[in-house]
């Protein structure tokens, strides 16, 4: 440190060297007087010796201001080569100080640095070996979550295999209950048709005509002698089907038994297994942290001793620097009181060269406030764009979720008419057990003596009302609705006919057809809830937002207790982006029926709209509490955390929606909440599985 002071005053005392002859060069051009003009060659003329006399003295007097004159012009000049030597030493003095300061500065913050940056390394070399510690304990605690999910998993399939066993066995006891229900009811509404029709032949024969009459109590007997030994075989046969069924329920419950027994040893077998890697894991821990803590005390010895140290050779720099200080600002003063009247010359000139830089600086300012008008016009333009794609990208998303609403209710229509068939088959296969004779050999015994039954009368309103809803809960729509119109002929006055027949019409997609519907029920009974509930219904899936909420508003003045209606008109209200008056809708189904999961996880999605993602995640795991398998919390909660910019909490939120609900790949796809994760490689994959 010394030699680089050295190297500075000696820089300094060469440019004074270097300075001092020009400047004197200066000062002695300057101080030369300049040459007397050379008399010109004139004639000599005769003078007389008084005129001689006054000659000689005005050239005595004139030599002699001469002299004064040279004498003056070299003291003067020599007064300003001193004034200018000064004026040289006192410009390069504060020069030669602040470098003198900001080398020492240098020097100084550069030891500093040096020393900082060797323990910055070497708690750096902590921290990653910190975080390579915390690393693998992570790894080892995700094994045991997956081991644990796993288990979970292999738990929750089997509970599920063990519920479909008991809800297959409890539907085949309850539709074998129904058919001998039905067989039961079957033969005895022929016993009472038989006796009726016995009543009425001994009611019109009994005058005059014995011998009949003992021919009917003949036939009688044996038709009762009859019914007698079918209901013996058909009790019969129902005690071995009951048996059968029996013996069946015995042999699920023993299988269940048997998996359940087996699977209870492999799960204390794995639990065996999870805690001996638990314990491994958590003695690697232990371990670690003690030499971890060995190290650490290591390093903060160290660290120690070089503090110690630094401070040491701080404090010597310090007094140095302060004996230095003390010095330069004796001399600072100094030249302070002669620099001052040079810099109120100065500021005169800065002030002149400030106003011109001010009006520069206004017009610079008024040519920036027009281009950032010209960018805000743009920017506007732009965002207008954006939002008009933005747009765009909703409706193509609607309607995707409209084409899979038809498909999901079409599988869902041909899942039931499956099921229909197979309980019309295990019906069949009943009917065919039983004795299919009875009620024929009991109307061929009395049919010889009965004459034609009357003709069925035409249906009633009611009756055609019933009929259209056994056609609709068998998804014979276009038959329902012909029903339903039969109904309104015969009964135009009937709300409860044109509701019916608006629900069977949106199942048909015919919105308008069923929207025209609704407004006749509700003509003839303007209070009829349901109705303007399902008229909401409908003017939503034509997307008129509007005429919706105004639906489901008025719903809920004639039923502020529902939740559903409630829950529809915040829907409503969020697709018109109208967030905060939505989130008094949903509180208020919250508050009728606090234990939905549907509730909760649109609450959550209106939340985030509004930007309050912390209190939606909330929402999303009340859901999710409510109902652990609702894919809509988990992709809802998966876009929030996307949205946050939280990769790896979104990844696997969508992950587990995805296996849930397939259909969510696509949508997370196109989905404008996902694009802050759009170009993570993680999300590409799992969106194009």
């Amino acid at each position: 440190m010394k030699s680089k002071n050295q190297a500075v005053f000696a820089l300094i005392v060469k440019s004074t060297v270097v300075f001092l002859p020009l400047l004197l060069s200066v000062g002695i051009a300057t101080g030369q007087s300049a040459p007397s003009p050379s008399p010109a060659l004139t004639p000599t003329p005769v003078l007389s010796n008084q005129e001689r006399e006054e000659l000689a003295r005005l050239r005595a007097e004139k030599r002699i201001q001469q002299q004064v004159q040279s004498d003056f012009n070299s003291a003067f000049s020599r007064t300003t080569i001193l004034l200018n030597i000064w004026l040289v030493i006192l410009s390069l003095f504060p020069v030669a100080i602040i470098a003198l300061f900001w080398l020492l500065r240098r020097v100084v913050i550069r030891e500093i640095v040096d020393k900082a940056i060797q323990q910055i390394q070497g708690l750096e070399k902590l921290q990653n070996q910190l975080t390579t510690v915390k690393q693998e304990a992570e790894n080892v605690i995700q094994e045991a979550k997956k081991i644990n999910y796993e288990l979970e998993q292999q738990t929750t399939i089997l509970r599920q295999k063990i519920k479909d066993e008991q809800e297959n066995i409890s539907i085949l006891s309850s539709e074998v209950d129904l058919a001998k229900a039905q067989v039961l009811n079957r033969l005895e509404t022929e016993l009472k048709k038989s006796q009726e029709n016995i009543e009425t032949l001994e009611a019109k024969f009994a005058s005059g005509l014995s011998k009949l009459e003992f021919d009917a109590q003949q036939q009688r007997d044996i038709a009762l002698e009859n019914l007698g030994k079918l209901t013996s075989v058909m009790a019969e046969e129902l005690s071995n089907l009951k048996l059968g069924v029996q013996q069946q329920q015995e042999l699920a419950v023993a299988n269940l038994e048997v998996s359940r027994s087996e699977f209870t040893s492999q799960l204390s077998g794995w639990q065996s297994d999870t805690q001996k890697q638990k314990d491994m894991a958590v003695e690697n821990l232990t371990n670690l942290q003690s030499e971890f803590a060995d190290q650490l005390s290591e390093l903060q010895v160290d660290a120690q001793k070089q503090k110690e140290i630094t401070f040491d050779n701080l404090g010597k720099l310090d007094n140095q620097l302060k004996s230095q200080l003390s010095e330069l600002q004796i001399d600072a003063q100094e030249q302070k009181n002669k620099i001052v009247e040079n810099l109120a010359a100065l500021q005169l000139e800065f002030t002149e060269k400030l106003s011109e830089l001010q009006v520069d600086a206004k017009k610079c300012k008024e040519l920036i406030i027009e281009n950032l008008e010209k960018s805000g016009s743009e920017f506007t333009s732009q965002f207008s764009e954006l939002q008009w794609n933005a747009q765009q990208q909703k409706i193509l998303i609607l309607e995707k979720l409209e084409r899979l609403e038809t498909e999901f209710v079409s599988q869902l229509s041909e899942l039931q008419l499956d099921a229909q068939e197979r309980k019309d088959l295990i019906l069949q296969e009943l009917t065919e057990i039983t004795p299919e004779s009875i009620p024929e050999i009991v109307n061929s015994e009395v049919e010889e003596e009965v004459e034609e039954q009357p003709q069925q009368p035409e249906f009633t309103a009611d009756e055609y009302v019933k009929q259209g809803d056994e056609l609709f809960s068998q998804r014979r729509y276009e038959e329902a609705i012909a029903a339903y119109n039969q109904a309104v002929k015969i009964q135009p006055d009937e709300p409860v006919a044109w509701l019916k027949g608006g629900l069977t019409l949106g199942r048909l997609k015919r919105y308008k057809d069923a929207i025209a519907s609704y407004d006749r029920a509700i003509a003839i009974q303007p209070d009829y809830h349901q109705a303007w509930c399902d008229r909401g219904v409908a003017f939503g899936n034509l997307q008129q937002h509007q005429q919706a909420f105004a639906s489901f508003d008025k719903a809920t003045q004639i039923k502020p207790d529902d939740a559903v209606a409630w829950l529809n008109r915040g829907l409503s209200l969020v697709a018109l982006e109208q967030y905060e008056e939505a989130m008094v809708s949903l509180e208020k189904a919250r508050e009728f029926q606090p234990n939905s999961p549907k509730i909760w996880d649109k609450r959550g999605y209106t939340l985030v709209r509004l930007g309050r993602d912390d209190e939606a995640i909330a929402s999303f795991n009340k859901a999710l509490e409510i109902k652990s398998d609702y894919a809509s919390a988990y992709y809802n909660k998966a876009a929030c955390y996307a949205l946050q910019r939280q990769v790896e909490l979104s990844l696997l939120t969508l992950q587990q929606a995805i296996e849930l609900n397939p259909r969510y790949k696509e949508d997370a796809a196109s989905d404008l909440d996902f694009d802050e994760i759009a170009d993570d490689q993680r999300f590409k994959q799992l969106v194009a599985e």
